[in-house]
């Protein structure tokens, strides 16, 4: 296990690496014996309702794991699904760690396809695995990465030993030279067009560090609250007259 730290000397290098998820997946168990902190878990949704960040160096890397609040979408509906959502696509992030109920693995991949579309770099986190096998269920994890085209390592988070073979391949992830990893979800053809119409009026304004078809969607959806947030981070120059052209004529 790697070495909880404090503060980091301005020259070292930090990865910034954001633990997402439903709420109860054990988010926050996994937080804890990764960074060898002892807060108090809870089984109730909503426990973990700010970030909490902490920093642990292992073989060339100092990582900067975020514990965010459990959320169903990035679509929020609370203020807890808000911060998640807003460290999520607007935080900086350099990997986001998914994790994944092992029980209940179809309901959990909703929030992973949504985070997958935002962010380039993205781990699974297979978690509760013991249990799962307790209930008779097996899951081909390599099958599964093959399926979602990122890793995919089973954990269970209290067991050290397990959450070191995450760290230790997270670091494998972390070295490679893989480029930013880029993902869509198949859309409808009215759906991909209607957002291509603002990429392009998009294009013409500088922003960085977020996905252009999934702000483009946001955008055709109208959704105030996101709006408000996005204008914080991009300035009134994401509400052009010639975006708002181009969202009206999609």
């Amino acid at each position: 296990m790697g070495h909880r730290r404090k503060h980091i000397p301005e020259e070292e290098k930090v990865v910034k690496v954001a633990l997402a998820g439903n709420p109860n997946v054990g988010k926050s168990t996994l937080f804890n014996t990764l960074t060898g902190m002892h807060r108090h878990t809870g089984n109730w949704s909503g426990k973990t309702v700010d970030t909490e960040t902490a920093y642990v160096k292992s073989g060339e890397n100092i990582y900067a794991f975020a514990d965010i609040p459990g959320t169903y979408s990035l679509i929020s509906h609370s203020s807890e699904e808000e911060i998640a959502r807003n460290y999520i696509c607007f935080g900086g992030a350099d990997i986001c760690i998914v994790v994944l109920d092992a029980t209940s693995l179809e309901h959990s991949l909703g929030i992973f396809f949504q985070i997958r579309e935002v962010c380039p770099k993205v781990f699974v986190a297979l978690n509760l695995v013991d249990e799962a096998e307790r209930c008779g269920i097996k899951i081909d994890t390599d099958k599964l990465s093959s399926l979602l085209g990122v890793p995919v390592i089973p954990t269970v988070a209290r067991n050290k030993k397990s959450v070191r073979r995450l760290l230790s391949s997270l670091e494998e992830f972390a070295s490679e030279n893989n480029g930013e990893l880029t993902y869509r979800v198949n859309y409808p053809e009215k759906i991909i067009n209607a957002a291509n119409m603002v990429i392009s009026a998009l294009s013409h304004e500088k922003i960085e560090g977020v996905s252009h078809f999934w702000l483009a969607l946001r955008l055709i959806e109208g959704d105030e609250v996101l709006e408000r947030e996005l204008y914080l981070h991009f300035g009134e120059g994401l509400f052009s007259g010639k975006i708002e052209n181009a969202v009206r004529r999609a």
